[in-house]
């Protein structure tokens, strides 16, 4: 591998289209490796290569690479909508925020998504109440442990709404201009 290589030395223009010249530390393993280097050369047929040994690409206007038009092509293609856009409050510890984007998600370890990725556990209830299965809106909505703790946050620092319906609702009230406050 050499990393100071220019992009002639790894792709080529002929009549028949591009050709790549891979220098790979292994060979490409079958599965997900496969596909994203199919993905990768598909979205290389969209960059215009020149004389001179620089990218050009259709993503902005100018012409000019730079990672945030980039960033949302690859966004608006591989990521689904799920609500607002999330805003990063730096007043937020990193551990909540991290936390908030994962539950936004559902990408939380609960008991129903770890059974979903095949995790054998002896039940899905959730553990504090015992009554109903343990998904990201129960344990942070429903259960009666969560509503004693928005309730004690609420009068505390008076600033949790008194009925939630949903996780976006309530990652969204987090989300306003009164949390900074606090």
């Amino acid at each position: 591998m050499d990393p100071n290589c220019s992009i002639s030395d790894r792709i080529s223009i002929s009549e028949n289209g591009l050709t790549f010249l891979w220098n790979w530390r292994r060979p490409i393993r079958d599965g997900r490796e496969q596909r994203d280097l199919i993905s990768i050369i598909s979205l290389c047929e969209n960059f215009r290569f020149g004389s001179c040994d620089k990218w050009r690409c259709d993503l902005d206007k100018s012409g000019v690479f730079s990672v945030a038009p980039l960033r949302k092509a690859i966004d608006s293609m591989a990521l689904r909508r799920c609500g607002p856009p999330t805003m990063w409050l730096k007043t937020v510890p990193t551990k909540i925020r991290m936390f908030i984007w994962r539950g936004r998600l559902d990408r939380l370890s609960t008991k129903v998504n770890l059974i979903k990725r095949g995790v054998h556990l002896e039940d899905d209830l959730c553990p504090p109440c015992k009554e109903y299965l343990e998904t990201i809106n129960h344990i942070l909505l429903e259960c009666r442990k969560a509503v004693d703790v928005r309730r004690n946050i609420k009068y505390w620092a008076d600033w949790i709404p008194d009925s939630v319906s949903s996780i976006n609702d309530l990652l969204f009230f987090g989300q306003s201009p009164e949390l900074g406050q606090l």
